[in-house]
């Protein structure tokens, strides 16, 4: 069971301690059945800590991928299309460029909502981020790293649970093409008028 992780290894706005602190255990009870996959390069000390850690529990047999550079574009879109669970460990806020506070899902968007989309795989997010109704179906929420380990458990252990959960993936997939998004903003548009 592959866990993908897109996004560069940084704190400013990604949480990896807590997503590791729940992929751990998760590991320990299924070492075989589970593979974790962090698809973005480390940026700063942080991610350079982020990858040691990886390190350590790879060496304790803990099946974990990391990469030092961005991938190409095909390179990506593999590891994507061969993910069957995305986490997207997002903080609750992060720091624009210009040094204004941004919030996830209100003032700034997180493009793992569009790869969960493009690629028609479940996701997790944690509590705090206001997840589009266009791919509630398929998303799952966590507060603690133990809703981690428990989600992950159940979805090694339980197929039924994850076929529905990536059926559902799918079905968000299909129905979010161009001429249904223009369909369904053209409805905005009217409504307003």
């Amino acid at each position: 069971f592959v866990v993908s992780v897109p996004g560069n290894v940084e704190s400013e706005r990604r949480d990896y301690e807590t997503l590791l602190d729940g992929i751990e255990p998760a590991f320990a009870a299924h070492p075989e059945k589970l593979e974790l996959r962090l698809l973005g390069p480390p940026i700063g000390a942080y991610g350079r800590r982020i990858h040691e850690r990886c390190d350590r529990l790879r060496d304790r047999g803990f099946n974990i991928r990391t990469i030092d550079k961005r991938l190409d574009h095909s390179e990506f879109c593999d590891q994507m299309s061969n993910s069957n669970f995305l986490i997207c460990p997002l903080r609750y806020s992060t720091f624009a460029d210009t040094g204004a506070t941004e919030i996830y899902s209100i003032s700034k968007g997180s493009g793992s909502v569009f790869d969960a989309i493009r690629y028609g795989v479940p996701v997790m997010f944690p509590e705090h981020f206001l997840v589009p109704g266009y791919i509630r179906s398929s998303s799952t929420y966590y507060r603690t790293a133990s809703d981690i380990t428990k989600t992950i458990g159940e979805l090694v252990t339980e197929p039924s649970y994850a076929e529905r959960l990536r059926s559902q993936a799918h079905d968000n997939a299909v129905a979010f093409t161009i001429d249904k998004q223009t369909e369904r903003l053209s409805s905005v548009l009217d409504s307003v008028q």
